[in-house]
């Protein structure tokens, strides 16, 4: 439980081949995945109600668009979870594309179920026989709709 108490607080969890998730607020943190990409994670908020967690998701996004903003590097921020497949039109409505056949979903949704089996790894119970969807948005859009 320290862990998941450290990761929250923004310290990281550091596994093997994993990148430090830095957390923007409560349930909404991002990995860097390359100079060019990074991905977001959102953290079980079940106890939250939908209106909190959209306002929590959109600020997060908010967030990340400044860090875009200023790192002309960036250009793609991404997603992979049970929650692009089980909402794949929430993602769609705040700007993301949901991709299921390209060579990067996969790898994504590979590297996801991999993860999955590692210690400190937190998906619901319940979500964790969900095949993961992939979504991302190109920086042009994300700066378009939350900057």
């Amino acid at each position: 439980m320290e862990k998941i108490k450290n990761l929250k607080e923004g310290i990281g969890l550091t596994l093997e081949n994993r990148p430090v998730t830095t957390w923007v607020n409560e349930i909404f943190g991002y990995q860097w995945e390359s100079p060019s990409e990074i991905s977001i994670h959102l953290e079980n908020a079940q106890d939250k109600k939908l209106g909190e967690k959209l306002k929590l998701l959109r600020g997060g996004l908010k967030s990340i668009a400044k860090m875009v903003k200023s790192n002309l590097d960036i250009k793609l921020v991404s997603a992979v979870s049970w929650i692009i497949t089980e909402r794949p039109r929430l993602m769609e409505t705040l700007g993301f594309i949901i991709d299921k056949t390209s060579g990067k979903a996969k790898e994504y949704r590979n590297k996801y179920l991999k993860a999955l089996s590692q210690e400190g790894t937190v998906v619901p119970l319940e979500k964790k026989g969900v095949e993961p969807g992939y979504a991302y948005i190109m920086r042009e859009k994300l700066l378009e709709l939350y900057d």
